[in-house]
């Protein structure tokens, strides 16, 4: 590891980093309990990296037994073109089964994928296993070639609770260069931290998907605002509440990051900003309480359509990496039904409140809030409103500085 941070010393703040990361996914059979979460795990370190022309660059070999060799999907590295595009390729691949020929996929990256690496930079292989393989003479013989590679760093990361040690010493040929047990995503991202910080000014005004470390409490934040005629007297309380909880949290690039989008008719919603804008809490704040508001019928769950693509790696989320929540402020009366996209929504893994202003002359419709969150526990109105600041307040306990 020390070896690795004084190969990446020499870059600085702001300065194109000319890094390529190659991954070899082992999907053999060995593995079948552990491949997704292998998956994610290359997903939250493909998240920790700024992919793109002159930046880093990665490829991955997804790999299994020689008699499958000419079917193992492979990605070179001139390929993908920015984070969320490989994240969606990694995501896609299939689980391949059969038996581990780990030196034969170590020969086929050397062979295919890593003559177009850059030489003049770094490059790091993340050998992805439990370390079990059949070809240890093979694996042995490559590993010695890759040793000769200038500029070239190889790891073995563990996903699976059981692993061969001696197995991936006999891929690194170092101990220090084995990850496994505990948190593997957070020690290969202190690995790749010298690296990553080079990539982002801390001057910038816009976040990237760029997040250098794991702190344990990530979250990205959703609000949804109903500024349809029917709560024009309540919009300015929506954003109100709304202000309460960001005051609550801790807004940074690597705790929580806010998004907000306003609506009221058929494709009338709008996003006010997205996840990655914001980097301070001041600055959500202040363009919260400047937005205009809107007027016209309501449609719930038309903006609930548009507003999946605010959890979007384009858009600033971490995928894999952060909790995604949405707080949805209305008063219940969409002129359509909000059920199916309400569900759609949770379903990718969004947890959903539902708040409404409670008004003796104008009671909320708490069937069609209930529709939205799922369950009662999750619908919230001005006089349980603690009750919410407390349920999001607890996605930022215990965080890591």
């Amino acid at each position: 590891m020390l070896l690795l941070t004084a190969l990446l010393a020499p870059h600085v703040q702001g300065q194109q980093c000319n890094t390529d990361v190659l991954f070899l996914l082992d999907a053999s059979g060995s593995v079948s309990n552990a491949f997704r979460s292998m998956v994610k795990y290359i997903v939250g370190v493909a998240n920790a990296l700024t992919i793109g022309p002159g930046l880093h660059r990665v490829a991955i070999l997804e790999y299994s037994s020689q008699e499958r060799a000419t079917k193992w999907p492979r990605i070179p590295f001139d390929e993908i073109k920015n984070t969320s595009e490989f994240v969606e390729r990694v995501q896609n691949l299939p689980y391949l089964r059969g038996t581990t020929d780990s030196g034969l996929a170590l020969k086929v990256a050397a062979d295919e994928l890593l003559p177009n690496r850059r030489t003049t930079g770094l490059t790091v292989v993340y050998v992805v296993t439990d370390g079990y393989y059949r070809d240890d003479d093979r694996v042995r013989l490559q590993s010695a070639e890759y040793q000769r590679m200038p500029n070239l760093k190889v790891f073995c990361a563990a996903v699976p609770d059981k692993f061969n040690y001696h197995g991936m010493q006999n891929i690194t040929r170092d101990e220090e260069n084995i990850i496994a047990g505990g948190n593997i995503l957070q020690k290969s991202l202190d690995i790749l931290l010298p690296l990553i910080g080079c990539m982002r000014p801390e001057t910038t005004t816009e976040l990237t998907t760029t997040t250098p470390r794991v702190t344990g409490c990530e979250l990205d934040l959703l609000f949804m605002m109903d500024f349809s005629g029917s709560v024009d007297n309540v919009q300015r309380r929506y954003v109100e509440m709304a202000s309460e909880i960001v005051r609550d949290l801790k807004v940074d690039p690597y705790f929580t990051r806010v998004a907000m989008v306003k609506y009221s008719g058929r494709d009338r919603a709008e996003a006010v900003f997205h996840l990655k804008k914001h980097s301070t809490r001041d600055g959500i704040l202040a363009e919260m309480n400047a937005t205009e508001y809107l007027s016209g019928s309501t449609w719930t769950g038309s903006a609930l359509r548009y507003s999946m693509d605010e959890f979007s790696v384009q858009n600033g989320a971490r995928p894999e990496l952060a909790k995604k929540v949405a707080v949805v402020f209305t008063d219940g009366y969409s002129q359509e039904d909000p059920a199916e996209a309400a569900a759609a929504m949770r379903a990718t893994g969004v947890v959903m409140f539902a708040v409404a202003i409670e008004e003796d002359d104008f009671p909320p419709n708490m069937d069609q809030l209930r529709t939205i969150a799922d369950n009662e526990q999750q619908v919230f109105t001005t006089r349980t409103f603690d009750g919410l600041r407390n349920r999001i307040r607890q996605f930022n306990e215990n965080c890591r500085s």
